[in-house]
């Protein structure tokens, strides 16, 4: 969740696009993004932004927390997951 005029989530951009390019060919997961300013989840708040969060069927959102790179969330989304990435995937 972004809002427009953030300066981190202008800088954050790049790598979750590279993301979402990495996971196009994983067909139970989707990375999206949302403006949150003109946009809201019920029961989700945002206190900063990016607000990075795993959504999963029937579970409660799981908050990342971790290193904003690639590796970092390809790492947090093999341990939520079990979805596993080969060398090829960077």
């Amino acid at each position: 969740m972004y809002a427009p005029w953030c300066g981190h989530c202008k800088t954050f951009e790049p790598i979750w696009n590279e993301l979402a390019e990495v996971v196009k060919s994983k067909t139970d997961l989707v990375i999206a993004k949302m403006d949150a300013t003109a946009n809201e989840v019920a029961g989700v708040s945002v206190k900063s932004f990016p607000t990075i969060r795993m959504f999963r069927v029937g579970s409660a959102p799981i908050e990342y927390e971790g290193d904003r790179t690639l590796e970092g969330f390809k790492k947090f989304i093999t341990e939520k997951t079990g979805i596993k990435f080969d060398n090829a995937e960077t």
